[in-house]
């Protein structure tokens, strides 16, 4: 077991796996039918998630956890408990279509009423704009027995795929988001804005001042600011991981608190990928080269 694996276990699965093999499992005195049968149950538990998440059938799901299950989710500094880790699954099917979603079991070590199962997960889902994304990694999970029940105690999982089906698709969902972004000024589409400019959004004008999100929506719902027209072409994206840098001609034909707005510029966004979806965290605009 090399030492680093070791280091970035979770202390509860130091733990397991101390007790593991202080139990001497090899020796253990498990004939090869009930080692099959139970193996099988353990399997079963699995069978179901594997069901129930792509439609999240929260309540079939919620049946296979024990009161005192815990979830170390790679994205947590700390375990969530049951409530905490129902609350970010549903958060992210309220967001991502999941349209596949698969568990391979790759070993079960029973002793008496107690398991660690270990293995591989995978899934692809879809954003909010449709764009389709796939994650997955190394899984491990302790179980107890509950009558003639396996119910999942503890569960530790890391995402290494957790990035884009297609490198071009992302580029091309950033140039699309670009578009839908322009459109929701022309609509006064606040919830877009909302949703696609991260919470410490700043936007440098070509005169040098400065505005945040806040202020951004604040104009839109008030009509201080109205456009007719909020056009972006020549649309160019760039992706660097997690991060990506996407530059356009945007055109307004618009009015800011009853004054002509109207504009041509050169448009520079910075966009972060946070829990699947893209949000920008920066604009630079500059006026556009006449002609």
């Amino acid at each position: 077991m090399p030492s680093s694996w070791w280091r970035r276990q979770p202390t509860h699965m130091k733990t397991l796996f101390a007790w593991i093999a202080a139990a001497g499992l090899a020796g253990a005195a498990w004939t090869a039918e009930n080692w099959t049968k139970d193996q099988q149950a353990v399997l079963d538990v699995f069978k179901v998630w594997t069901q129930a998440q792509p439609g999240w059938e929260k309540d079939r799901i919620l049946a296979l956890w024990a009161p005192e299950f815990t979830c170390w989710d790679f994205r947590e500094k700390a375990p969530l408990d049951r409530t905490g880790t129902e609350k970010m699954m549903s958060e992210f099917h309220r967001k991502m279509k999941v349209t596949d979603f698969g568990i391979q079991t790759e070993s079960v070590i029973i002793q008496g009423g107690l398991a660690v199962a270990s293995g591989r997960y995978s899934e692809r889902f879809t954003t909010p704009e449709g764009v389709a994304m796939k994650g997955g990694g190394p899984w491990t999970c302790t179980l107890r027995l509950a009558g003639d029940k396996w119910l999942i105690t503890a569960m530790s999982y890391l995402n290494r795929q957790d990035g884009p089906v297609d490198q071009a698709v992302v580029e091309r969902e950033i140039a699309a988001l670009e578009h839908v972004w322009a459109k929701a000024y022309v609509d006064r589409d606040t919830a877009t804005l909302d949703r696609l400019e991260a919470e410490e959004w700043v936007c440098t004008t070509a005169d040098g001042e400065v505005f945040t999100k806040a202020e951004d929506i604040a104009d839109v719902k008030s009509a201080a600011y109205q456009a007719t027209v909020f056009k972006m072409e020549d649309v160019k994206a760039r992706i660097y991981g997690n991060m990506a840098v996407a530059t356009a001609r945007q055109t307004e034909v618009a009015t800011y608190k009853g004054a002509d707005a109207s504009k041509v510029l050169r448009c520079t966004d910075v966009w972060v990928r946070r829990d699947g979806r893209w949000q920008c965290v920066a604009t630079h605009l500059s006026y556009a080269k006449k002609g």
